[in-house]
């Protein structure tokens, strides 16, 4: 994936930056529940995986996002082109690998790549943690779950500043089906208003694709 420098001297969010890159702990988390109850009907009918078709939408919003596609690298910050999803799978035993899914912009190409890369892993059953490529999204999902907060591992003080994804279990509720999704995100390069316009993005993905 391609991607350049940003000129952060002319950035509108440059103090920002400096202030928060002097943080121990500069990541700040938030959770909001969606309704998934068309677009899980749609992935049923075009027999598309739900995990996989959530997965899908999660980085369509994501790309649509500038800040999310932005890296701390010392004091400066790089700006992919494009970023792709590493996700928790679980094994049968009950343990869990990563999963690494290349980037597609069409949902059914997405699935054949994707659906590949997930049986490969469940077969090598290595837990395969990344090692060092900041082009992704670090997601998990936890669909026992309904949950309202969510605080991630942390390797320490410099875990550089991939932006990290949850989804929670989806619950019905008449003629809807709410879904937690909580954002932690690296403050130096994302604010509120950039995880309020991932989830209209999510959400603006999932009803075109419901649509069609």
């Amino acid at each position: 994936m391609g991607g350049h420098w940003l000129d952060v001297a002319t950035w509108p969010r440059k103090q920002a930056f400096s202030f928060f890159c002097g943080f121990d702990d500069p990541w700040f988390n938030l959770t909001v529940e969606v309704d998934i109850a068309p677009f899980k009907a749609w992935c049923r009918t075009h027999d598309v995986r739900l995990s996989l078709g959530l997965w899908f939408v999660v980085a369509q919003a994501a790309n649509a996002v500038p800040n999310f596609r932005y890296r701390v690298r010392e004091d400066r910050v790089w700006v992919h082109d494009a970023v792709r999803v590493g996700a928790t799978a679980l094994r049968d035993d009950g343990s869990f690998l990563y999963v690494y899914y290349p980037h597609d912009a069409d949902v059914f190409a997405f699935q054949a790549l994707a659906g590949a890369e997930l049986r490969a892993r469940l077969d090598d059953g290595l837990l395969l943690p990344e090692q060092g490529d900041d082009d992704l999204l670090h997601c998990t999902s936890i669909p026992w779950l309904r949950f309202t907060s969510l605080k991630h591992a942390s390797p320490g003080p410099n875990s550089g500043s991939v932006p990290k994804i949850a989804l929670g279990k989806a619950t019905p509720d008449g003629d809807a089906c709410w879904m937690p999704v909580n954002i932690e995100a690296h403050h130096a390069l994302v604010d509120g208003l950039h995880v309020g316009q991932f989830i209209e993005a999510m959400t603006a993905a999932m009803k075109t694709l419901s649509a069609s």
